[in-house]
């Protein structure tokens, strides 16, 4: 049985070598052929024994989960073309990310970050398109997009500097930050929770629009939360079962069909 587990583990995950050249779709650059949505891509363990560190080079690339810098050997993954991956990503204390181009990390599973994530271009995004995911580890993101259907829960403090889209819920529980230079929207049928006693509690981010069909959650259970009276709702929704205060008047909420325009 044991033999039988560790065969099949084997074949469901693949190991960067690194001995051929940096090209992520070189067979000979990994120990079981190229990540599929189907095999685990795994970056800095003992197989890592070339000098070459991988680059995304051609094409599409997808992986079923990504390990990179949880083992001994420093390893630098860079985005150069788009990239999914169907399960979680994880940055260990030796790995870095480098994500300084125009393309597209998709992720359906969880983000974990202990190690480093760069990104220069503003339009470096990385898009959540699962169902739920968590985003731990502190992380400096250019572009960050959460798609419908999707909640993101933090269990960090998370920067974003050029844009954040959501479309879906985002979550930041009552102990995490979002800041950042970026423009939060949040978009048609997406909603942003808050935990905090206030909006500032959970988002210093440099400016929040709120689609007519966007919602904002006061979702404590717990405290008394203030409601910001500094932003144009889409829908205020009232939730957790703790007591909510208005700071001053709201500003008119969006107003029109039966789906926007509404506190409940």
């Amino acid at each position: 049985m044991l033999l039988l587990f560790s065969v099949d583990a084997y074949s469901q995950s693949t190991s960067w070598i690194g001995t051929a050249n940096f090209n992520w779709t070189d067979a000979s650059n990994w120990t079981n052929g190229v990540p599929t949505q189907n095999l685990h891509a795994i970056i800095g363990d003992a197989n890592f024994t070339g000098s070459n560190q991988p680059t995304l080079n051609s094409g599409t690339l997808k992986c079923k989960s990504l390990t990179i810098g949880s083992g001994t050997k420093s390893s630098t993954l860079t985005i150069s073309r788009n990239l999914i991956v169907y399960g979680d990503l994880t940055i260990g204390s030796n790995g870095t990310i480098n994500h300084n181009t125009r393309r597209l990390i998709t992720l359906n599973g969880d983000w974990i970050n202990n190690g480093t994530y760069t990104a220069t271009n503003n339009a470096s995004r990385v898009s959540f398109s699962g169902t739920t995911s968590s985003l731990v580890g502190a992380t400096t993101f250019k572009d960050l997009r959460i798609n419908a259907g999707c909640t993101v829960t933090l269990g960090a403090n998370i920067t974003v500097n050029s844009d954040f889209d959501c479309y879906g819920i985002l979550n930041p529980t009552a102990n995490y930050v979002v800041s950042g230079t970026a423009d939060l929207d949040v978009e048609r049928n997406g909603s942003i929770q808050v935990h905090t006693s206030t909006f500032a509690g959970n988002y210093t981010i440099s400016s929040v629009d709120i689609d007519a069909r966007g919602e904002v959650n006061y979702a404590s259970a717990s405290i008394t939360q203030t409601v910001s009276s500094a932003y144009k709702y889409g829908i205020l929704r009232i939730s957790g079962g703790s007591t909510k205060e208005l700071a001053a008047n709201l500003i008119d909420i969006h107003s029109g069909a039966s789906t926007r325009g509404r506190v409940y």
